[in-house]
């Protein structure tokens, strides 16, 4: 049984243009377990009791991209994980970091699916910006 490692795509110049109730579809996560990619509302990740999950953003762009100076700059930062509903998957409600998070799964038989928020900030054009996606884990 292995670490679950997400990564958390952003387009940072979507997410910026999209509704509030929309930016899940700026957002794609991905991870080692063979889960489908999808957005925060489709996407669910498979933890390991006893084991760690890490989120660790990225940034995703096209290759119209490459050309964009500030694009080049722009950056994702994980900067919470905290518990909403469901299953307590976790040990901890809360997790926090600078650029990513590292979360401890509890080693106990409890099963389900766990809601979580995630906060991410975006920085681009030399500005940062929260945001909160719910995205779902279970064992």
């Amino acid at each position: 049984m292995a670490n679950t490692r997400v990564i958390v795509l952003v387009d940072t110049k979507a997410i910026e243009h999209d509704q509030t109730d929309k930016k899940e579809d700026s957002v794609i996560f991905y991870d080692n377990r063979l889960d489908p990619p999808g957005n925060g509302k489709r996407f669910k990740s498979i933890i390991n009791r006893g084991k760690k999950i890490t989120w660790k953003g990225r940034v995703m762009g096209s290759i119209w991209d490459l050309d964009d100076e500030d694009f080049a700059k722009d950056s994702v930062d994980i900067i919470k994980v905290e518990y909403t509903s469901g299953a307590h998957l976790l040990k901890k409600d809360i997790y926090t970091g600078t650029n990513k998070v590292v979360g401890e799964v509890e080693d106990d038989d409890e099963v389900g699916i766990e809601n979580y928020a995630i906060t991410i900030r975006v920085c681009r054009a030399g500005k940062s910006k929260e945001y909160t996606i719910d995205p779902k884990m279970h064992k």
